[in-house]
């Protein structure tokens, strides 16, 4: 049994949170649920100004409360806007529309 009162997930969002800045447009991939509580952490209590898109999804600002496990989730479209995958793909290759990504690891086999 563990004496800490959070876990690692939620220390790492914390932190993460911390980093993103007002007015920032953070994209994530897919089963992204620790740079979602973070992106919406920062929203609720320095950056209400951020502006995140579950990759997986095209969701924008999703505000759902319980967050859910993946950017995939069709939840998330209960959100400001919501865009193809293609588009949210092709955000970076016009001219970094974006300041942060999220990317997690993918095993191929």
């Amino acid at each position: 049994m563990s004496d800490k009162a959070y876990s690692t997930a939620e220390l790492m969002s914390c932190v993460m949170a911390r980093h993103l800045k007002d007015g920032e447009v953070a994209v994530m991939g897919a089963v992204s649920m620790v740079p979602m509580a973070a992106c919406r952490m920062s929203q609720l209590t320095h950056a209400p100004n951020l502006y995140y898109i579950a990759g997986g999804s095209g969701a924008v600002n999703p505000q759902l409360d319980p967050l859910v496990f993946s950017s995939c989730d069709e939840d998330n479209l209960r959100s400001d806007a919501a865009l193809a995958l293609p588009d949210v793909i092709l955000l970076e290759g016009h001219g970094g529309r974006f300041d942060v990504f999220f990317a997690g690891g993918l095993l191929v086999g």
